[in-house]
């Protein structure tokens, strides 16, 4: 949390996503969702954020001067705590011989907001602009119609979840599909998953389960699939696992395609079982983060046992899928 004193007063504002209450979260997404559909501007969304979470309001009568103080207050307030945004480029690789600290704050804060170094005002001359960082590593709703959801944390660098493969990988599959069709039930289907009967998750129970969250708010379902989805993004790129999702992209391909992450680590698990680490219905059951780690390390003896028969680097390369800079990462 953000401390901060004004006139005798402490405020404190969340300073990342995991520290957000679920009304917190929720009022958040809605003012993005007005932000990307052009209804507000950055500086409203950090206003609007500042006045809810500190439970401002606004004094009835202000003359001009008080009213532009007041909310530039706000602002200032709100702009502390603004770690939803990311800056994006339309030229990407502008970024790429900028020095590392540098990249950071420019992926952070707006090129007008910094030290007006060379680098920076060479960079500002492009087109950028803010979008909302959707990336998590906690549930931020984790209880939904009295059922207790997933746990997924972040802590001292250890990554830890309730979650099991299975229920991963299906989570996964549904909000792939819920993504394309955009089909209420879809969202049902994937709560039902996130938010088992009793703590104990089956499909087929999911499955009957999912008639349950009907009534629920579409708001309140689309928060959990925005949820699962940032959770699913920190761990195929912010995560030490990262390396087993990202192959390299093809050539005009800017993105790993989400079904591809999908269809990957559901082959993954039939991978392991002909390895002789189970039935694939036992693995379905293994803990998320106990399987990924399964995946890595057979990964990294894969490439060790290459290496060992002197394989060609193009084949190695060619049989792991992994680029070259990837190979260096697991070798070094």
């Amino acid at each position: 949390m953000t401390e901060i004193v004004l006139k005798d007063k402490t405020y404190f504002l969340p300073e990342k996503w995991e520290e957000l209450t679920p009304d917190q979260y929720l009022f958040l997404l809605d003012l993005l969702n007005d932000y990307i559909h052009n209804k507000i501007t950055a500086n409203i969304v950090a206003i609007n954020f500042a006045m809810y979470v500190l439970k401002i309001k606004r004094p009835r009568f202000m003359s001009p001067k008080q009213k532009e103080v007041y909310y530039e207050n706000l602002a200032w307030l709100g702009d502390r705590a603004a770690f939803w945004w990311v800056v994006e480029y339309e030229k990407p690789e502008v970024l790429n011989n900028v020095d590392p600290e540098l990249r950071r704050k420019l992926k952070t804060t707006l090129p007008e907001d910094l030290p007006q170094t060379p680098e920076v005002r060479v960079i500002s001359r492009y087109k950028y602009w803010l979008e909302p960082d959707f990336v998590f590593c906690s549930n931020l709703m984790p209880t939904l119609n009295k059922s207790i959801g997933y746990r997924f944390n972040m802590d001292d660098g250890l990554l830890s979840s309730s979650l099991s493969a299975g229920q991963f990988s299906d989570a996964m599959t549904i909000s792939q599909q819920y993504g394309t069709a955009k089909k209420e039930d879809l969202l049902n289907l994937l709560c039902a998953i996130l938010y088992p009967v009793h703590g104990n998750y089956k499909f087929e129970k999911a499955q009957e389960h999912a008639v349950s969250f009907k009534k629920l708010s579409t708001h309140h379902k689309q928060a959990i699939y925005i949820n699962f989805k940032g959770i699913l993004t920190f761990i195929t790129q912010r995560t030490k696992f990262a390396i087993l999702f990202n192959a390299p992209k093809k050539q005009g391909e800017s993105t790993i395609k989400e079904e591809k992450i999908t269809i990957g680590f559901n082959k993954n698990i039939y991978t392991l079982s002909k390895n002789g680490y189970g039935d694939t219905e036992q693995l379905m059951k293994v803990n998320l983060v106990t399987f990924l780690d399964l995946l890595l390390n057979e990964l990294i003896d894969a490439v060790k046992s290459m290496q060992n028969m002197e394989m060609e680097l193009d084949k190695i390369l060619s049989a792991t899928g992994l680029s070259l800079s990837q190979l260096k990462l697991i070798t070094s």
